[in-house]
């Protein structure tokens, strides 16, 4: 039996009709008592009972889970014969509606994956893995913040195994190698699907197009994705790292938590890494330098080379003599010298000139 728009059912008042889930049937209504908006979901098969333990099991499992980033869990309760389940509903769209738009820039993708994964990590930490981490089970409110809902295949420590051997339920193009494969799962599957999200967040596709969802299971057990960076060549090279380390095929090889995988994204954010390219296709043009320059002053000659001195042969004592010094050699005739030759001259012509007398006379 479903519900009609203006129908008062308990203490509810049907405001709109949502629409058909998997599990459930939903819709916006007021709470009379509280005087509230909320999200009120019917199970809408009750003749099968798998999907009404499933329904139960999600009540449980999201009625212990308190976080900001996780969709408020109000009241569960059977009303007219029906089990119903409210919750906070969330004002926005969802990530789903959102990626059809195109990708996500990196800023708020980084953002919000932080945001899921704070939530995610909350859930590990009380033994709750998701499960189904995928765009349509991840709302994004009027304020920009991540809340996370779809708890449907959400499971506990100790919880019983639901789905049938060889059936997978969820999200196939985020599903993680070992959920597609029946092996054991802890927190790392979410943090694998969580990372197949920020691929098509930061790429605007899946990490795997198939044509049948038989090879795009076998994808994700066997094949690797493309890098990021070669889908958007705008990412910065570290991120395109990160995301690839979250979609390792062995859970080993993945961040070991939650946890783990928000710091790598803390960290790149805060080095600055979405506001740089991986590979600039030009690089800045270098400052226009306006300062006038004065002509550098003139070098100094070269200094001469010193010269080389050969060490001489060490004399032997009987070699060893005395060496007198040269005397200075005048560099010209001095004043005194002059008038004596002068003197010289004189006495000279004198003599000459008496002898020549003598012998005129005689």
């Amino acid at each position: 039996m479903s519900f009609e728009t203006g129908q008062h059912v308990a203490h509810y008042e049907i405001l709109e009709v949502l629409g058909d889930s998997r599990i459930g049937f939903g819709y916006r209504v007021r709470n009379t008592l509280g005087d509230r908006v909320e999200h009120l979901r019917v199970l809408s098969k009750q003749e099968d009972p798998e999907a009404v333990e499933r329904f139960l099991r999600e009540i449980k499992v999201h009625a212990r889970l308190t976080h900001p980033h996780i969709v408020t869990f109000y009241n569960a309760a059977e009303i007219e014969g029906q089990l119903v389940m409210t919750t906070e509903l969330v004002e926005g769209e969802t990530l789903e509606q959102r990626l059809e738009k195109g990708p996500v820039p990196v800023a708020d993708a980084l953002r919000w994956t932080g945001q899921l994964l704070s939530a995610l990590q909350f859930a590990h930490e009380h033994g709750v893995i998701h499960r189904e981490v995928s765009p349509a089970n991840i709302l994004l409110t009027d304020r920009g913040t991540v809340k996370l809902s779809g708890f449907g295949l959400a499971k506990g420590v100790g919880d019983p195994q639901l789905t049938q051997v060889g059936t997978v339920m969820g999200w196939i193009e985020y599903m993680a190698p070992e959920q597609i494969q029946g092996a054991p799962l802890d927190g790392r599957t979410d943090v694998y699907s969580t990372g197949a999200v920020l691929y098509e967040m930061l790429t605007g596709q899946v990490p795997f197009i198939c044509e049948s969802q038989f090879e795009l299971m076998l994808a994700h057990v066997q094949r690797q994705p493309r890098s990021p960076l070669e889908l958007n060549p705008e990412l910065p090279a570290e991120l395109s790292s990160i995301v690839l380390t979250a979609l390792e095929k062995d859970p080993e090889k993945r961040f070991a938590s939650a946890l783990a995988f928000q710091s790598a994204l803390e960290n790149l954010a805060e080095n600055g890494a979405p506001a740089r390219r991986a590979t600039p296709a030009t690089a800045p043009a270098p400052p226009v330098d306006r300062t006038v320059a004065l002509p550098p002053p003139p070098s100094p000659p070269p200094a001469a080379p010193p010269p080389v001195i050969f060490p001489e042969p060490a004399a032997r004592p009987s070699q060893i003599r005395e060496v007198p010094a040269p005397r200075p050699v005048s560099p010209g005739w001095s004043t005194p010298r002059l008038l004596l030759l002068a003197l010289v001259t004189f006495v000279v012509v004198l003599v000459v000139f008496y002898w020549f007398l003598t012998l005129t006379k005689g």
